[in-house]
């Protein structure tokens, strides 16, 4: 009973994994017009891209095509657990 009280509390505790598979570094430079920002999450939360949220699948995967405007395009990821835990990656895209 101890190990399922442990297992369960230290879940409630922690921030939801997030990993990003696109782009594949923080720092991306490129010249095209649009990126694709994809990844994975746990599959109780929810992801948002620049505060917008964009759909998880049941699997906790995410993808979401982005349009890029010349300079430096910041976007910002956050993934958010059902009691509300926050895992945030920031990614920088140049457009030369």
């Amino acid at each position: 009973i101890g190990g399922y009280l442990w297992f369960q509390i230290s879940g409630f505790a922690t921030a939801p994994n997030l990993q990003i598979s696109e782009p594949n570094s923080s720092e991306v430079k490129t010249a095209a017009d649009k990126i694709k920002i994809a990844g994975s999450t746990d599959i109780d939360s929810s992801i948002t891209l620049n505060n917008q949220p964009i759909p998880v699948n049941i699997s906790g995967r995410f993808e979401q095509s982005v349009s890029l405007s010349k300079g430096v395009n910041v976007f910002e990821v956050t993934s958010t657990n059902n009691v509300g835990k926050k895992t945030t990656k920031v990614l920088q895209v140049m457009v030369e």
